[in-house]
């Protein structure tokens, strides 16, 4: 994969051998943020935040200067794009999103989050690497919510949602 922004392809070799090198030793650890997904972080806190007291067009409208359109049948609701380059750790970005939306936008310490992927190949990598404690996907979400999390596939989602259905 090449990176477009930063240290290019040779960054990018780098990062995969960091990752398959702790991945072999069965060790891994929480990756530490690149400058550029912190920014990215930070953004989304700074328009959470300010679309939680002001609502989500003055968040929009304040943060991009363009015109908002708004979601009818989500009223309230904002929606959100973070653009990162291909390679440049989405899903990381995505496992830390979690928390910042927890915490500045639903002022919940608890949430139900639905992960949508573009391929079979995909979900299946993310969910193994979110089911393993040891992943860094796993350990950033943990970090955000103190401690662990119950991750599931939607058929397991929906056998404990008609279980419960039983039960009540």
């Amino acid at each position: 994969r090449r990176l477009p922004t930063g240290g290019g392809e040779i960054e990018a070799r780098w990062n995969r051998f960091q990752a398959d090198t702790l991945r072999n030793q069965g060790v891994l650890t929480m990756l530490e943020l690149k400058e550029y997904q912190k920014r990215s972080l930070a953004a989304l806190e700074s328009y959470l935040c300010l679309a939680a007291t002001a609502g989500d067009k003055m968040a929009f409208l304040h943060h991009t200067e363009r015109p908002y359109r708004s979601v009818p049948q989500l009223p309230g609701l904002p929606y959100i794009c973070l653009r990162i380059p291909t390679g440049g750790g989405k899903t990381l970005v995505a496992c830390h999103s979690l928390g910042v939306v927890a915490k500045e936008f639903l002022q919940t310490e608890t949430v139900v989050c639905l992960w949508l992927v573009p391929s079979n190949t995909i979900r299946e990598q993310t969910l193994a690497a979110l089911r393993d404690r040891r992943h860094p996907y796993r350990q950033a979400v943990e970090a955000h919510f103190g401690g662990p999390v119950t991750v599931m596939d939607l058929t397991e989602a929906r056998a404990r949602a008609a279980a419960r259905l039983r039960i009540e």
